[in-house]
């Protein structure tokens, strides 16, 4: 029922499957990014603000910031500050759960700009 912008009309997500009672989200890169960006748009006025993984969703403005075109070295260090509030819920909400690699490598990412904008 969303009206998807011109721009996303063509990476809109495809339907969720609920299969075994586990979410099926299968969309290639370009269809996740695009629920990812607009999923608050989507159903963020149906969450309350409290929810502590919706939170976890929230903070992750750190895809901005890695998609951005051009950051500066006070972008670097909002990153940083976010990559670490991050894990720390995360790990808070999913006390189970070990970081991936992909956790890992957000860690490089404010040390990379930085080094990025030396040049």
């Amino acid at each position: 029922m969303f009206k998807y912008g011109i721009n996303d009309f063509r990476n809109r997500s495809t339907a969720i499957r609920n299969e075994s009672k586990k979410l099926k989200l299968r969309q290639n890169s370009s269809k996740m990014e695009c629920l990812f960006r607009l999923l608050p748009f989507i159903i963020g006025d149906k969450i309350p603000i409290e929810n502590e993984f919706w939170k976890l969703y929230i903070i992750d403005q750190i895809l901005d910031f890695v998609l951005s075109p051009k950051l500066t070295n006070n972008d670097s260090i909002q990153l940083k500050l976010l990559i670490e509030e991050h894990h720390y819920l995360y790990k808070d909400l999913f006390p189970n759960l070990s970081l991936n690699k992909k956790h890992h490598n957000l860690v490089h990412y404010p040390y990379a700009i930085l080094e990025s904008n030396r040049f």
